[in-house]
């Protein structure tokens, strides 16, 4: 997850992945659920693989990485 953006349009985007071809119970069961659009991703389709690839290789040495054209301006990982 992540803030990504220029000030004062900033978005909060990010990419999950479990085990599982279902949605995790903990992510259905909480309560800012109804707020997020998620949809299912295959690493076989090159757009989706771009797409992982941008969330979660995004810091380069030169700092112009960039996801779905937004700069990253706080980047946070979860296990």
């Amino acid at each position: 997850m992540g803030v990504y953006g220029e000030e004062p349009n900033l978005e909060i985007k990010g990419v999950f992945m479990w085990r599982g071809t279902e949605k995790a119970f903990e992510i259905t069961d909480h309560p800012s659920y109804e707020y997020h659009f998620f949809r299912k991703m295959d690493i076989r389709v090159p757009e989706d693989r771009k797409l992982i690839d941008e969330y979660w290789t995004i810091w380069d040495e030169e700092g112009t990485a960039t996801v779905e054209g937004l700069r990253p301006r706080d980047v946070r990982y979860f296990k």
